[in-house]
């Protein structure tokens, strides 16, 4: 990937885009499983700089939350994970209470308890939106 990098010419990111993008999540990833956080933090650093819209920096806070996550990094994980998740329109409390955490379990369980295993599945598939922030509530 290193040398793909290289071969960019030096406005990649005006003229090349989506390469750009492909070939630093692709270094990100790469350098993270083996072992060289530092060099996959310097790729996701600079897509989210360069990218133009939250929908292609997505993969990178994604991983930026699971390198916290590895390193025993749990606070700022989650902190990069309700900061997505603001971006994309979903409120997240500051805190929240055990009588919260009870009140809102009841009554989710009460909300399913009507449904049938036939209705579960004639509902529609989640939007790729709601697919996304699912996966940032799931850290």
């Amino acid at each position: 990937f290193s040398l793909a990098s290289q071969m960019l010419p030096d406005n990649h990111w005006e003229s090349n885009y989506e390469l750009s993008l492909k070939i630093n999540i692709a270094t990100a990833k790469a350098t993270y499983s083996t072992g060289n956080t530092d060099k996959s933090q310097a790729a996701l650093d600079i897509i989210l700089k360069e990218a133009t819209c939250m929908e292609d920096k997505l993969d990178a806070y994604s991983l930026v939350a699971f390198i916290h996550h590895s390193q025993e990094r749990g606070e700022e994980a989650y902190t990069t994970c309700q900061d997505v998740l603001t971006q994309l329109g979903e409120e997240i409390p500051e805190c929240v209470t055990p009588e919260e955490n009870k009140k809102f379990i009841e009554e989710t369980t009460l909300l399913l308890s009507d449904l049938s295993k036939e209705s579960l599945q004639a509902m529609n598939e989640m939007d790729t939106s709601m697919q996304t922030a699912v996966k940032f509530f799931s850290f």
